[in-house]
């Protein structure tokens, strides 16, 4: 049987994988793939990021902005880009950006260039407002002690009314959490104390 060639396939293929947990034959298969083709796909390259992500790796935050430049360096006109439209080619990158951030605060511990790179994304999807980012920005606001800034988006935001924003403030939590967990206390009930003192005096 001849291993997929097509991007989507060997994309779907990959992302099967995960979805199974059949983590060691991920990485089987693709470290396969990476010998034979050292310029992978956008793709491919997405997933891999992804993985790494969900993994904690430290090579995270790296291999997400790799993945970014590889993508904007693609060519962005209409029907002639990685995913066939502008809309979806710049939604990829904006949700990258969202990654490449919450990989830094919570991998690498940088929470300026966190907060940089959340703010970067912003240039790269204009066709709706991703509110879950939002969040995760106030925890990058939060934690870098930058409260009025924090103050100001947090009212913004504060009051979504859609089935997805009830749990919006999970994402602040999250974020705050890990980076909590590597680089401050160390504590769970601790790091879950510090999470819901911030989010309680976010107004």
């Amino acid at each position: 049987k001849n291993t997929p060639t097509i991007d989507y396939v060997v994309a779907n293929y990959f992302l099967a994988l995960l979805k199974e947990n059949r983590i060691d034959e991920f990485e089987k298969e693709f470290e396969k793939l990476s010998e034979k083709n050292n310029n992978l796909k956008p793709m491919e390259m997405v997933l891999y990021a992804s993985y790494l992500l969900d993994k904690k790796d430290e090579r995270s935050s790296s291999y997400i902005k790799k993945t970014i430049d590889g993508i904007k360096s693609q060519n962005f006109e209409e029907g002639n880009n990685i995913l066939g439209s502008i809309k979806a080619s710049s939604s990829m990158v904006y949700y990258l950006y969202i990654d490449h951030a919450t990989a830094l605060a919570t991998i690498d511990g940088d929470l300026e260039s966190a907060l940089e790179s959340s703010l970067e994304a912003d240039k790269w999807f204009k066709y709706e407002q991703n509110y879950a980012a939002l969040w995760q920005r106030l925890a990058y606001l939060k934690l870098l002690n930058k409260n009025q800034e924090a103050k100001i988006l947090f009212l913004s935001v504060k009051n979504i009314q859609t089935a997805e924003g009830a749990n919006l403030p999970h994402k602040f939590l999250d974020i705050v959490y890990a980076n909590c967990m590597k680089f401050d206390m160390k504590d769970s009930k601790k790091c879950e104390k510090k999470s819901l003192d911030l989010l309680n005096n976010l107004g």
